[in-house]
């Protein structure tokens, strides 16, 4: 079981994804047989500040898009669960559901979005490692500058000349 990202930087508006991945056997290989799969994202840390895309959430099996084997629900608390309509069928190999949100744009910088969830196989369910993911919003201002002073309110004559210094909250990251 992992969880997987990039630790890059995400912009509010951004659209982001987390891999949730679990090895399986072949489904006839377990005791009883492979009668439960699901996959629980829990976003509840920052689902104030990310809206979730169900129909962007997609699961693949060793990279092939199996998305129709599975019901993905968004349960309005902060939980979107993909869950194998019948798993008895399922083949050995890797089996990763990749959420999708939309950060809202009013989120700020260093907002950290904690993400964790659980695989559920038959009745065992394992935990995923919570990761962080930091949020960056460009927060611009501007100012006239004489040399290293502030000039905003000054009053200038024509054929006077002064410098416009531009800056971001990125200069605080």
């Amino acid at each position: 079981n992992n969880i997987q990202t990039d630790n890059k930087l995400y912009i509010a508006g951004d659209t982001a994804h987390a891999d949730v991945s679990v090895k399986l056997l072949n489904a006839s290989d377990y005791e009883g047989g492979l009668s439960k799969l699901s996959f629980d994202d829990d976003y509840s840390n920052f689902a104030s500040h990310a809206k979730v895309n169900v129909d962007q959430s997609k699961v693949t099996h060793d990279g092939q898009d199996v998305t129709n084997d599975f019901t993905i629900t968004d349960n309005g608390n902060g939980h979107v669960t993909a869950t194998a309509k019948d798993p008895s069928k399922f083949t050995a190999g890797t089996y990763t559901f990749t959420p999708s949100w939309t950060i809202n744009t009013d989120t700020a910088t260093n907002t950290i979005l904690k993400n964790q969830g659980s695989i559920t196989v038959n009745t065992s369910t394992g935990e995923v490692p919570p990761v962080e993911v930091p949020v960056y919003k460009p927060d611009p201002s501007k100012h006239f500058q004489e040399g290293k002073k502030v000039v905003d309110s000054m009053t200038y004559i024509s054929g006077d000349t002064c410098l416009l210094y531009t800056s971001d909250a990125a200069d605080e990251l």
